[in-house]
């Protein structure tokens, strides 16, 4: 009998995420327009190299395969985020089955999916690193306790390959390795006298292995974005610089607790329903206690109380990667009783939960005119196709060259070489460093179309843009290399106005600032 009732909830857990997929692909799709960290995981994607000018290049290799092989359709984008998170899901109830009954297992992992990260942070991003990570901690974290618990080889192998992937996912689960350091150290030192262990990180390394060559062949340039996203604001004074610290680490740990409140609203209602409540009934487990509290807790922690002892901005966000076992900490530690009717009542929550979270999406994105969801990417580009041509018809061929190279501000460049049929290339911001991934050359020769939601971050843009490739900036009538394109008397900033229409026909008018780098024949 308990054998069929298993069966029963499992059919209902996996029922669940299989239509919680399909209905967010489709709440996702209204949506004009990919998310911009989604448009440039795709551009990563597309350069086929070890690295980016930001993360690991993991998920662009996925965003770029998927976008592709489906035709370059945005759906594509969307199903892959949704397949993240249900497999995300799917392995958080694997793990927790392995510390609670089949029901509770099962109200720990769906628990989640009333969250903001879940739900919010999902439509609004569709996929990127954080999301691609959400799997890949969640695999990580059970394998790593199938492989301390059973030493079996098959899963220390496994551990060592999702661990690899992991880490070209993005950096932060430098944390997680930590955590799982932490655990060894205390409860599993056999371990590392064991060679399965060193096999694993064997299969990590070389999996990482070509990033980490990539990294010192570009001079890690990339580590310029974190370093730069990670800057708070300094103070005159000492006593508001330390004040700040203290903020930004509070900012961080209130937006946790508000993307979980509606888990832990669902928890009170369980709660209140079965008005029993425990706490840490496992105090004899130490071992399964700190493995939960090291894997499931402590990068949390570690990352919130960083901007407190670094001074470094931590964005609340990052905490999507993080928070996955949380249902598994409150019904571990904090145990209710789910009997079947209470069982009964969390199945139908969980379903209003999530339809209201999609009815919610819906709305929004029907009345959305943000840039990042309702951008007219179409006519944009087909208007920058003929002001391109226009402007550059004397420049090499009498009838126009192809818009071939754009640059510039991310909410507007990366949709030219997603959408335009001419199949315009992105230049990444390097940061002044050489770019790896383009013809100098080329760029000198085709010229760039530059964009920016500022005048003034059009010139950061261009200077940039000529520290990176030298040959296009302008010449003076001497020869000699100008220090701001500003110099050049062709040199124009032109505005370009847009207008966003939402699904009820509600519009809102927009523009930003661009300029033509023309083409300057450079020979070989």
């Amino acid at each position: 009998m308990e054998i069929f009732k298993n069966w029963i909830n499992k059919k209902f857990f996996y029922f669940f995420i299989v239509i919680n997929l399909i209905l967010w692909a489709m709440v996702e799709s209204l949506r004009n327009i990919i998310s911009r960290d989604s448009m440039e995981a795709i551009v990563w994607g597309n350069l086929l190299s070890a690295g980016t000018n930001k993360h690991p290049p993991l998920s662009g290799w996925l965003a770029g395969g998927f976008f592709n092989a489906l035709g370059e359709h945005n759906i594509a984008i969307y199903l892959l985020g949704v397949l993240c998170v249900s497999i995300s899901l799917i392995f958080t109830y694997k793990l927790a089955k392995q510390f609670l009954d089949d029901k509770k297992a099962i109200c720990a992992s769906l628990i989640m999916t009333a969250s903001f990260y879940y739900t919010f942070q999902l439509f609004y991003d569709n996929f990127n690193c954080n999301i691609l990570s959400m799997p890949l901690w969640a695999m990580m974290t059970y394998y790593f306790y199938k492989s301390t618990t059973g030493n079996k080889l098959k899963h220390w192998l496994i551990l060592g390959l999702v661990a690899g992937l992991a880490f070209l996912a993005k950096y932060q689960v430098a944390l997680l390795f930590f955590g799982m350091f932490l655990y060894l150290l205390i409860c599993k030192r056999q371990c590392f006298k064991q060679k399965n262990i060193y096999i694993a990180g064997l299969i990590a390394f070389l999996i990482a292995l070509p990033h980490f060559l990539w990294l010192i062949q570009n001079d890690c340039f990339s580590f310029e974005y974190l370093a730069d996203r990670t800057k708070s604001a300094e103070f005159s004074s000492q006593i508001m610089n330390i004040l700040n610290r203290v903020i930004v680490s509070l900012k961080f740990f209130a937006d946790q607790l508000l993307a979980l409140a509606p888990c832990f609203a669902l928890y009170a209602i369980l709660a209140i329903k079965e008005k029993n409540i425990e706490f840490n009934p496992h105090k004899d487990n130490k071992n399964d206690s700190l493995f939960l509290l090291c894997t499931g807790l402590l990068p949390l922690i570690i990352i919130g109380l960083s901007g407190l002892f670094t001074s470094s901005r931590v964005v609340g966000a990052w905490g999507v990667t993080m928070v996955g076992n949380i249902g598994i900490l409150l019904f571990y530690f904090f145990p209710v009783k789910i009997s079947e009717n209470t069982y009964k009542l969390f199945k139908k929550l969980i379903i209003i939960f999530m339809l209201i979270w999609q009815l919610a999406m819906t709305i929004f994105a029907l009345l959305q005119t943000k840039v990042d969801m309702g951008y007219p990417y179409k006519k944009v580009i087909g208007d920058f196709n003929s002001i391109w041509a226009e402007k550059t018809q004397n420049a090499q061929n009498p009838d126009g060259l192809n818009l071939k190279y754009v640059s510039g501000d991310i909410y507007y460049i990366f949709q030219f070489e997603l959408y335009n049929p001419k199949k315009t290339k992105t230049i990444l911001d390097t940061y002044g460093h050489k770019n790896p991934w383009l013809n100098s050359l080329d760029v000198a020769n085709s010229g760039v179309l530059v964009i920016s939601q500022t005048e003034e971050g059009l010139g950061h843009y261009i200077e940039n843009l000529f520290n990176s490739f030298p040959e296009i900036r302008p010449k003076s009538k001497n020869g000699n290399q100008e220090e701001s394109f500003k110099q050049e008397e062709s040199f124009k900033i032109y505005e370009y106005d847009y207008t966003i229409v939402n699904k009820i026909n509600k519009s809102r008018t927009r523009k930003f600032y661009y300029s033509i780098i023309p083409p300057r024949p450079v020979e070989e």
